[in-house]
């Protein structure tokens, strides 16, 4: 057998897009792999990256249920957004907080990022908690495109309702676990 690099990156050996619209873009793609094998039809979804943002306060979060239309059932969520196209991530967080839940934050604290699905999707998620906010749901307008009931749960809640599959978004796993360590980090200095 030859010698080759198994992690060495595949060659693009010629690509057309599927689906190009304000919401996604599939590409098309023919590799040439490290062991000169040719994989045909392989398929990646490009999407905006997204902010995901855990408000809490008085122990406490936001937890938005939504209908997911991928799965076709309803799910659990936090407050959550796109990026915008040149847009830092942490004002797509501030901003995507307002517009959703009508809160201002005044600190957004970065807790790491991820990929959603590194093989098959271009999408990266960046995570953010918010202790200090102002609640200005007075303000909010109803987006007709947004619908959605949320409640303010105790967060560690959250953690039971994991373990027993209830919810099975991974921006709300790996938000919760994320914050949670945050949160002991700081507990533990004070």
């Amino acid at each position: 057998m030859t010698e080759f690099d198994r992690l060495a990156p595949w060659k693009i050996v010629k690509e057309h897009d599927e689906i190009n619209n304000r919401f996604l873009r599939v590409r098309n793609i023919t590799f040439k792999l490290p062991n000169d094998e040719v994989m045909t039809d392989y398929f990646i979804a490009e999407k905006t990256p997204v902010a995901v943002i855990i408000p809490i306060k008085d122990g406490k979060t936001y937890l938005i249920k939504e209908w997911e239309r991928g799965v076709n059932e309803v799910g659990h969520k936090f407050p959550a957004g796109r990026v915008d196209k040149g847009e830092e991530p942490k004002v797509g967080a501030a901003r995507e907080l307002k517009e959703e839940l009508g809160l201002e934050a005044h600190d957004l604290v970065f807790l790491g990022e991820t990929y959603v699905d590194p093989g098959f999707m271009t999408t990266l998620a960046y995570y953010f908690l918010c202790t200090d906010f102002d609640d200005l749901s007075h303000e909010v307008e109803e987006d007709p495109f947004e619908l959605f009931e949320g409640e303010w749960v105790d967060f560690s809640s959250l953690e039971a309702m994991i373990y027993a599959n209830e919810i099975k978004n991974p921006y709300v796993i790996v938000g919760f676990f994320l914050a949670k360590k945050k949160l002991e980090e700081e507990n533990s200095q004070s």
